[in-house]
């Protein structure tokens, strides 16, 4: 595995059953070539912020589960999670166990788990906002 790396071309040769692949690290571009091909690079790469009027007027810190920015205290913080998606069912028990106060506000039931009973996917005593109704509207990349 090579982190800080785009996969840039992957074109399956029929002739010799591997695929073909353009990796671009930083200036150089490598030309390599692998029997089996995962793409793991999902939606996350490509993310943008909700669109919530007054989000970029919020004084405190603000972060998204996509670009996560390591070093950042969260204890004694005062926290709301905004989503209970898969990075928020891994997210929210862990701030939960250094914020003064964490709120998980959820717009919709967990796509990632959707047979899951609310009080599974939080952590205990973390007041949880159910407003379905909640306009959260991601690009149309999303």
């Amino acid at each position: 595995m090579q982190y800080n790396s785009r996969v840039t071309k992957a074109i399956w040769d029929e002739d010799s059953g591997t695929w073909k692949v353009k990796i671009q690290q930083g200036d150089k571009t490598i030309e390599d070539t692998c029997d089996v091909l995962i793409n793991g690079s999902g939606v996350l790469n490509a993310w943008s912020w909700p669109n919530i009027p007054g989000l970029h007027d919020f004084k405190g810190h603000l972060c998204h589960s996509a670009d996560w920015r390591a070093g950042y205290d969260f204890a004694g913080k005062r926290v709301a999670v905004i989503g209970n998606g898969s990075s928020a069912i891994q997210i929210v028990p862990e701030l939960a166990k250094v914020a003064s106060k964490l709120h998980n506000i959820v717009p919709a039931a967990a796509s990632a788990c959707p047979d899951c009973p609310l009080e599974q996917l939080v952590a205990p005593d973390v007041p949880v906002i159910l407003h379905f109704g909640l306009d959260i509207k991601c690009s149309d990349h999303h």
